[in-house]
């Protein structure tokens, strides 16, 4: 019970954590071992004996080619015991997929090291979904951005992996998690482009694809869609991560990746029936200018895009759920359209992803669920022949 416990002074900030407790609960009675989990710096394996968590979104630059998608598919779920994928959400306009992983922490513990006078602290983090990322990255790495066309811009094949800490981990777990996992990424040669708390200088996504030259040069106004090989403006922005002596190499049919550390962050989309996406671009520009910012001290609350989707115009959104809500954004959206006449064009929005409040319910959920999938198995290959009952009742 001890691991359903420490999770609950996180999970009772919010109503849907409270189901959340109850069902964690639920899990380890019926069908989990009791396990002590230690205070600090757990070793064990498992959910059960681990209350620190990692979330990893990971955006794919591919929604179209089903035997490369299978492929990633496979490797994102070659770990279920470790390494639960709790979303996938594929855009068919986008062409891009992002999968909602989520493992543990199975270590994070700081070590100090002496070189020549300098003694250096380096904490030491290792996670199951470090492996299955690792797969994933090496599947997606068998496609080729000449053929690639999309609504929605990208630097690469690997567009970007996120990475969040939920229960009891820390941002500095994530911090270190997510740089490893970037020298990973590093060593199929893709150069890796570090922001928000994995940034030397907390450098914001935004910014960074900014000075990457993300949102140029590749968009055809006709129809809104990305495509061809990348041209990366790293001039400006050096690769943080990659392998020596290629900082200035980027091999355009596979681009670079974005990697960071951040709150978790929740997708929510709102679509605006105007083809003009120069209209919809202003839009977007007021939106971040009214809710955005939080007067130059810390992260932006929300990023946005303006993206063509079929007949129709979206705001794409990523938004901190610890600082605004989705009715939020919707209500803006609308305000500023109708400043610009186009009040009558915006439609209610949708989630692209689990919220915060249900990613532990979720994860309760796909846990239970193996946990019973694996007694039943249990019980079916334990269970006596019917004959065998039969001989015994007859021996009484």
């Amino acid at each position: 019970m001890a691991a359903a416990t420490s999770y609950a002074t996180h999970a009772m900030a919010h109503p849907a954590g409270q189901w959340a407790i109850l069902a964690l609960l639920s899990l380890h009675r019926v069908c989990l071992p009791s396990y002590a989990v230690p205070n600090e710096n757990p070793t064990g394996s498992g959910f059960s004996e681990n209350p620190k968590l990692i979330c990893c979104k990971i955006y794919i630059s591919e929604s179209r080619n089903k035997s490369a998608l299978d492929k990633i598919d496979e490797a994102a779920r070659t770990d279920p015991e470790n390494v639960v994928v709790l979303s996938k959400f594929g855009d068919h306009f986008y062409n891009r997929v992002r999968y909602t992983l989520v493992s543990y922490i199975s270590k994070s513990q700081w070590t100090y090291s002496n070189e020549g006078n300098i003694s250096k602290l380096t904490l030491e983090v290792s996670s199951p979904i470090r492996a299955v990322l690792s797969r994933m990255v090496n599947a997606a790495l068998t496609l080729s951005l000449e053929s690639h066309k999309g609504t929605h811009p990208t630097i690469g094949i690997i567009d970007d992996l996120s990475f969040h800490p939920l229960g009891e981990a820390k941002m500095e777990d994530a911090v270190y998690l997510a740089k490893d996992v970037a020298s990973d990424i590093a060593g199929s040669k893709v150069p890796v482009f570090l922001y928000a708390e994995a940034h030397p200088e907390r450098k914001t996504l935004g910014a960074v694809r900014h000075d990457l030259g993300y949102y140029k040069n590749r968009r055809n106004d006709e129809d809104g869609q990305w495509s061809g090989v990348v041209k990366l403006n790293i001039t400006k922005t050096k690769p943080h991560v990659c392998l020596t002596g290629n900082h200035d190499e980027v091999l355009p049919k596979i681009g670079g990746t974005t990697v960071g550390a951040t709150p978790f962050l929740e997708g929510y989309n709102v679509p605006v029936h105007c083809k003009n996406i120069s209209k919809v671009e202003a839009i977007v520009k007021k939106l971040k200018e009214r809710l955005g910012g939080r007067g130059g001290e810390g992260p932006p609350k929300l990023l946005a895009l303006a993206l063509c989707h079929g007949s129709y115009v979206e705001v794409g959104c990523l938004l901190d759920p610890n600082h605004l809500r989705a009715d939020q954004v919707q209500d803006m959206v609308k305000q500023i359209a109708a400043e610009q006449g186009l009040e009558d064009k915006v439609e209610k929005g949708y989630y692209t992803d689990i919220t915060k409040d249900m990613i532990l319910i979720n994860l309760s959920k796909a846990l239970f669920e193996k946990k019973i999938s694996k007694a039943g198995a249990a019980s079916d290959v334990c269970k006596e022949p019917e004959g065998e009952n039969e001989l015994l009742k007859a021996a009484k």
